[in-house]
C-alpha cells in the first residue's frame, strides 16, 4: 500500500497545476488505484485464503486494538473507497472536461474523503515505514491543495 500511498500523494500534488501536471497526475492517480488493488487481491490471497469471514474479523481486531471498538464495517468501508477511487479514475479518463467542470464543493468534499481513508489506513493502522510515507503523503496533499490555483478547463 506504499506505493499506492505515495502515487496518491503524487497525483494530488500534480492535479490542476498545468495540462501537462494534470496528464502526469491522471497517469500516477491510474498507478495509485491499481496498486491499491493489487494490495487487496494480494492481502485476500496471501493472509485471509480468500476467506472474507476472516478479512472482517482480522480488520475488526485491529480496529478494537487501536479504538478499544471491535466495529466490523471497516472493510465494507475500504471497498466503498476503492469503488470510489476506481469511479474517480474512470470519470478522469473518459470524460476529461466533465472531471475538471465538476463543482468545488465536490472536489473537496472527494478530497476529505480521500485524506480521511489515506490518514487512517496510511498513517493509524500503518507499520512505522507506511506510517512515515503516510505522514509525508497526507502533509503534501494537504499542502498543495491549499496552494492549487483554481481549476482551468485543460484536459
Amino acid at each position: 500500500m506504499i506505493v499506492a500511498t505515495a502515487a496518491w500523494a503524487a497525483g494530488e500534488a500534480l492535479r490542476n497545476r498545468s495540462p501537462r501536471s494534470d496528464r502526469w497526475a491522471r497517469a500516477i492517480w491510474t498507478v495509485g488505484i491499481v496498486f491499491a488493488l493489487l494490495h487487496v487481491a494480494l492481502a485476500f490471497h496471501l493472509i485471509y485464503a480468500w476467506d472474507h469471514d476472516a478479512a472482517v474479523e482480522a480488520t475488526a481486531r485491529q480496529t478494537a486494538d487501536l479504538t478499544g471498538w471491535s466495529w466490523r464495517g471497516g472493510l465494507y468501508v475500504n471497498y466503498a473507497f476503492l469503488a470510489a477511487w476506481v469511479l474517480d479514475v474512470c470519470w478522469w479518463w473518459t470524460r476529461p472536461q466533465s472531471y475538471r467542470s465538476r463543482s468545488t464543493r465536490f472536489e473537496w468534499a472527494r478530497l476529505a474523503i480521500f485524506v480521511f481513508m489515506f490518514f487512517n489506513g496510511a498513517v493509524l493502522f500503518a507499520s512505522d515505514t507506511g506510517r512515515l510515507v503516510g505522514s509525508v503523503s497526507v502533509t503534501v496533499v494537504l499542502v498543495a491543495a491549499m496552494t492549487r490555483q483554481p481549476r482551468s478547463s485543460f484536459a
